[in-house]
């Protein structure tokens, strides 16, 4: 089935559901409720003044104008499949630069590893940037992101962790599920060590129980390239000084 774009009018949030549904074949309405509950429930609608007239555009339309892919909140089946189709629909469009803001505290394997793979497929490179937090999952997206454009906002904090596993059923169905677990542990931990330039032993040693990296302990551990956004040359460890006097002062009061 042939796609042919749209692109005279710039409606790219209106395109861009028309391709998702009628090309890709997504859901409609776990499309357009993706989109609701991360892009338009936050900031619906906003005005842009031309030459000579003024257009009301959604926040959806106007971030993929600027090649801008949100991914906010868990990564589930429904919205791996539209940051998927994001990413291929603006590479159709234009082979240039994506990037993905990323606040996420993680989820499904399986769906993050699916937004992984699109994002190294399509030929236009991948820019990721940490808005807020990239945990579990979302420190597999974030670090997988193109060499040298990988970003994140001073205060933004990434997390890291074995693989969350359970199931049910026979012994041998459990035994079963524990091995394929194991797998994808094993291979999360590659894929770190890929990205961050480390060895798979570090990535083991840090990742044995949930690791949290300030941006600048982020940058220096080689998940992200850059930390943006600082003001007058403030770096996290200027917020963080004296921390450790405050919190055995704290300590203290706690045990007195």
């Amino acid at each position: 089935m042939s796609y042919k774009l749209k692109l005279k009018n710039m409606n790219l949030g209106k395109d861009f559901r028309n391709y998702a549904t009628k090309h890709v074949g997504l859901n409609t309405i776990n499309t357009e409720n993706v989109i609701n509950n991360q892009v338009l429930s936050l900031t619906p609608y906003i005005l842009e003044e031309r030459a000579l007239n003024v257009s009301q555009l959604d926040v959806f339309s106007r971030l993929m104008k600027d090649r801008i892919i949100w991914l906010s909140g868990g990564i589930d089946g429904n919205v791996a499949s539209i940051i998927q189709a994001q990413l291929m629909y603006l590479d159709s469009v234009e082979k240039k630069d994506i990037n993905i803001y990323c606040d996420t505290p993680g989820g499904s394997v399986l769906s993050g590893l699916g937004i992984r793979d699109v994002m190294n497929y399509i030929p236009s490179d991948v820019a990721t940037t940490n808005v807020g937090m990239c945990a579990s999952m979302g420190s597999i997206i974030l670090s997988s992101g193109a060499k040298g454009k990988r970003t994140s906002l001073i205060t933004a904090k990434v997390m890291t962790h074995m693989v969350s596993h359970g199931s049910q059923g026979n012994i041998q169905d459990t035994r079963i599920n524990q091995i394929e677990a194991e797998k994808y542990n094993y291979m999360l931990f590659k894929i770190l060590a890929e990205n961050c330039g480390k060895s798979f032993d570090d990535i083991y040693e840090i990742s044995r129980h949930d690791k949290w990296f300030f941006s600048n302990e982020a940058l220096s551990f080689g998940l992200i390239d850059e930390v943006i956004g600082v003001d007058n040359d403030k770096s996290m460890d200027s917020y963080l000084e004296g921390f450790e006097d405050y919190y055995k002062k704290e300590v203290l009061k706690m045990n007195s």
